[in-house]
């Protein structure tokens, strides 16, 4: 599955990976609950390790409430770079992020042209 290409720790480049080609295509996961019930949430980060054979952008990505946030544009290289963004707020509510709704996000990467 896309979740097995991206489990690393540290990425493995063209080892495992996942790849599109179509445009607003997006590839989103489940995490693991957070295990602190009362945690003070200050944000989530979303770092996405890529690269692209063309002149390709992504945006990183989080679902909450049914609905999907990006984050900035960010041009690929060819070579293999981290791209991140993040959310202090919950993006559906505005409100401060519980452990609730981090518990509830998936986060992912979206192609772009």
């Amino acid at each position: 599955t896309n979740e097995e290409n991206v489990d690393e720790t540290t990425p493995d480049g063209d080892t495992t990976y996942n790849s599109e080609s179509t445009t607003s295509e997006r590839d989103l996961f489940a995490m693991g609950d957070l295990s602190a019930p009362t945690a003070s949430v200050y944000g989530v980060m979303v770092t996405t390790s890529a690269r692209t054979e063309g002149t390709n952008s992504i945006k990183n990505t989080v679902r909450t409430n049914s609905t999907n946030y990006d984050g900035a544009v960010q041009a690929l290289t060819a070579a293999y770079l981290m791209y991140s963004d993040v959310w202090q707020t919950n993006p559906y509510t505005l409100a401060a992020l519980t452990v609730a709704d981090v518990n509830a996000i998936e986060a992912g990467v979206k192609l772009e042209a």
